[in-house]
């Protein structure tokens, strides 16, 4: 039971913290206390007291004035009613009810209670404007682009331009401020409509004489029609926007435009709130001055609100951006995929399941996904970089039996001026910007090409055979343009992947050989574009290269053999097998499950090449991993480096079975990756679901592969419906009670998921093709060319070979660092040289002794101290020696849970 004096004593400390958050005056404090204090015994506050409190602060303030210097009077009492409210935690709602019953418990006059119902005139006013607005703005403008996380700049550095999420704000503000000069216009809601758009039509004016095509709507109706043609010159007079809104009674709002609100502007400039040229109104937007625009209008409204103590009609547009955010989180939800081009967001995209490997470690600079952030970004990875061979690379070129550097510059000026062609015809940015585009893509194709040449060169010094195919310049500048175009998106859908193949008129069989080759080449590229380059190559796998038209068709049909079999084309150690009774589970290497790095000559060469570079590496690996070792003898006695690989299921070395030659080539190499993103995706589908027997796994795999393999499953259809039905017809041969709901509800947790996979499925090429949702395909299509097979997993006596399955592993941390001197971490992968020459010492674990652990300890802490057994991050941060562990630790962790 709580006393009445504690209960006051509560009231009063809640009442002081809120004035002081609120900075009150004392004779306003007394004011408001006594009030309450007066009111308390008489009538039953119910509810919030705090509310009560609030209510009692805001009459105080309104009876009292505060004379300024100038002798002018605050009415206000320098309050913000948006403070009091967020304070006393009232809504609007409440705020007004319970205002009106303080104010009748009060007894308060006639002119207060006409005050109320003004204020609350101005709130429904300024809200059903705000609904007015926001399409008027899109109407004429372009969709917003990000502005939350503003670029650092020097002095030096020009002020960028307005974007138009700054614009839209901007605009709102002027029409806001322009409405408190005139009362007038906050009470009466077809007056204030006039005044918003004369506002709007003022902005498109600045705009359209500032040519700022980047900010207008190219199909707003009274933009003109050569607006978007290069060379456009601009009259000297703007189009008027008012009648474009008005089907009747659009005389008033030109009054309004042409004699009210000139007047309203003219005294901003006055005031010197506003800056540009005075005579015309425009110059408003202009790098320069915008800023100081944007302040000086701000700063004239919170004067306002302190003196009259208004409702702050800004948090609309906060309000605005909290509903936006929740719709497209909503929508994300649901389309996860479009994470990158949502109307108003830019953020970072979803990082793929495959190609985290070369994410590399996260920075605070990788948070930030605006547009100018990424062009910051681009221009510092073409800094010092000419649109030309540089010296290196023109050394190497000269190596060559012919020098292909005048056919290499054929190549991309051709390719230059089909984009230029291409780019005029869209007339969403001007010519300036083509031009600057093509030459950052120019600046970064020679880049990537003088790394990967040089990595190419240390494999084969003789690199004449990729210097004659064309196809690999014409998928690099591809890939180049690609970046430049994602870097300078402006959620313009014409441009989105794969518009730049379509311009350049190459194939995305051609163009996903040189993705992870280019990603590879240049260890210092941003984490956007890595995502971004990861998410192309995987929507060209799971569908874009299977559609009816795709050259993969073609190469198939050349190779002269049927799409291989994955056990045909993996590398080794990137196979498991189940645990049939035919079937032997080999050693699995530690490596990540994303396909190895080809070189740029294996990708490119024939399709129907073999290699028996398998037997070589296969040889290799069991020559490593079988030494003699005595009983109880010490792997690190052995005069040179052992490294040995164990199973899942124990700490004994398993024998590797022969491998048959692996076909190559460059069909090989893609359905290695397509195999393993499938690999990827169904570990991540099967772990969700709960399926972890390597069994049924495996029998998910065999239908999945067949279903590839000898059936035109997958031609003009997606990865993931083929992957949705294996997963759900062997659940139902074997007797598992999964539905297609609970496979698609697990689906939509991946990265890439979309709701129009299963729900638009191509059920029968027609002239109009017909469509339906997955389970429809399933029963119409699916089961009648899979059954007969699939029917063969449901007697469990049935002795089938099961398929291997692709290796999944956790990404691990960065390869060899050195974190003291001649003490490298580095993540086991496949045995390889000793880090250097000389003396090294391996710890096996299970077969090495506990002396051989304690003299690699040792050796690391010379100064007696041991190694720390649990990395504590803050721990290893505070010794200078281990930052670089701190590091990898702190990287691991990032590469392993990476979502974004």
């Amino acid at each position: 039971m709580v006393s009445t004096e504690e209960t006051e004593d509560i009231t009063l400390i809640n009442f002081r913290q809120l004035t002081d958050k609120l900075n009150l005056e004392q004779n306003v404090c007394t004011q408001a206390w006594n009030s309450y204090q007066q009111i308390r015994p008489k009538f039953d506050l119910e509810g919030d007291e705090l509310h009560w409190l609030g209510c009692a602060i805001f009459v105080a303030c309104r009876n009292t004035t505060t004379p300024t210097i100038g002798q002018s009077v605050l009415e206000g009492n320098c309050i913000s009613l948006t403070s009091l409210l967020r304070h006393s935690n009232l809504s609007l709602m409440q705020f007004f009810n319970k205002i009106k019953r303080w104010a009748e418990m009060t007894k308060m006059n006639e002119e207060f209670h006409k005050k109320i119902e003004t204020l609350q005139s101005k709130v429904a006013v300024a809200f059903n404007i705000f609904q007015k607005y926001s399409p008027i703005f899109k109407e004429i403008f372009n969709p917003f682009t990000d502005t939350d996380s503003k670029q650092h700049r020097n002095r030096r550095q020009r002020p960028p331009p307005c974007t138009t999420m700054q614009l839209f704000d901007f605009c709102w503000l002027l029409f806001i401020t322009s409405k408190s000069e005139d009362d007038s216009y906050s009470k009466d809601l077809v007056m204030s409509h006039h005044l918003l758009h004369a506002c709007c039509d003022l902005v498109f004016q600045n705009a359209f004489f500032d040519e700022r095509k980047d900010l207008l709507n190219p199909n707003f109706p009274c933009l003109p029609r050569e607006w978007s043609n290069p060379g456009y010159i601009v009259p000297e007079e703007a189009p008027c926007i008012i009648s474009s809104f008005y089907k009747e009674d659009v005389k008033d709002a030109i009054y309004v435009k042409k004699y009210k609100f000139p007047d309203i502007i003219r005294g901003l400039f006055e005031k010197r709130i506003l800056q540009g040229n005075s005579a015309d109104f425009t110059g408003l937007l202009n790098p320069a001055v915008f800023d100081s625009n944007y302040n000086a209008l701000k700063k004239r409204y919170e004067t306002h609100l302190l003196n009259k103590g208004d409702f702050d009609e800004r948090i609309l547009l906060a309000e605005y951006r909290r509903q936006k955010k929740l719709k497209e989180q909503a929508s994300l939800a649901e389309h996860p995929d479009s994470a990158h081009s949502l109307e108003g967001s830019r953020q970072a995209p979803v990082t793929p399941l495959t190609g985290r490997r070369f994410l590399g470690p996260k920075r605070i600079s990788d948070t930030n996904s605006s547009i100018a952030h990424n062009i910051m970004s681009l221009q510092n990875l073409v800094a010092n970089r000419a649109p030309n061979p540089s010296e290196e690379l023109c050394t190497i070129f000269k190596h060559c039996k012919i020098d292909p550097a005048e056919s290499i510059r054929n190549i991309f000026s051709q390719l230059q001026r089909k984009y230029c062609e291409k780019s005029s015809q869209l007339s969403d940015i001007n010519t300036t910007e083509v031009n600057h585009r093509a030459l950052l893509a120019l600046k970064l194709v020679y880049k990537f090409l003088e790394h990967i040449l040089k990595s190419e060169r240390k494999r084969n010094p003789d690199i004449s055979f990729l210097m004659q195919k064309d196809s690999f310049f014409n998928s690099l500048y591809a890939c180049s343009l690609e970046i430049v175009e994602y870097s300078h998106n402006t959620h313009n859908s014409l441009r989105e992947f794969p518009w730049v193949l379509s311009a350049l008129e190459l194939t995305v069989y051609d163009f996903v050989k040189v993705i992870e080759i280019t990603i590879r080449s240049d260890d210092q590229l941003p984490r956007y574009i890595i995502k971004h380059l990861s998410w192309v190559e995987e929507h060209i796998l799971e569908t874009l290269m299977w559609d009816e038209n795709s050259a993969l068709w073609r190469a198939i049909t050349q190779s002269g053999e049927d799409i291989p079999k994955f056990e045909d084309i993996a590398l080794p150690g990137y196979m498991k097998y189940g645990s049939t009774q035919n079937d032997i589970k080999p050693a699995v290497n530690n490596t990540s499950a994303d396909s190895p790095g080809p070189s740029a000559t294996e990708t490119f060469q024939s399709p129907n090449v073999n290699t028996n570079s398998a037997n070589v590496i296969s040889s290799q690996v069991k020559k490593n991993l079988f030494p003699t070792i005595k009983p109880g003898q010490s792997v690190l006695q052995n005069s040179k480096p052992t490294h040995l690989m164990v199973t899942d299921e124990d700490a004994t070395p398993s024998p590797v079975p022969d491998a048959k030659p692996k076909k190559g080539g460059s069909l090989c190499i893609i359905f290695r990756k397509f195999y393993n993103l499938a690999g990827v995706r169904m570990d991540h589908l099967c772990s969700k679901l709960g399926i972890t027997a390597m069994d049924l796994q495996c029998k998910i795999w065999t239908v999945f592969e067949y279903s590839v393999r000898y059936t035109d499953l997958m031609r003009n259809r997606h990865l993931d419906q083929l992957l949705m039905c294996a997963v759900y017809v062997i659940c139902k041969v074997t007797g598992k009670t999964y539905q297609f709901t609970d496979i698609m509800k697990q689906y939509r947790e991946q990265p890439q998921a979309n709701s129009d996979i299963y729900r638009s499925v191509l059920i029968k090429e027609d002239a109009t093709p017909n469509r339906s949702d997955l389970i429809q395909f399933y029963n119409k299509v699916y089961v009648t060319k899979i059954q007969e097979f699939a029917l063969k997993f449901s007697n469990q006596t049935t002795n089938l070979h099961l398929s291997p399955l692709p290796v999944v592993k956790p990404l691990i941390a960065s390869p060899k660092t050195e974190i003291q001197k001649n003490i490298f971490i580095k993540p086991y992968d496949s045995p390889t040289k000793a880090f250097n020459t000389g003396r090294v010492m391996h710890y096996c674990f299970n077969r090495s002794t506990s002396e051989d652990l304690r003299d690699i300890n040792n050796t690391i802490n010379t100064n007696g101290k041991r190694l720390l057994e649990n990395y504590d991050t803050d721990l290893i941060s505070k010794r200078p020696t281990n930052k670089k562990v701190a590091a990898l630790i702190e990287e691991r962790k990032i590469q392993t849970m990476d979502t974004e």
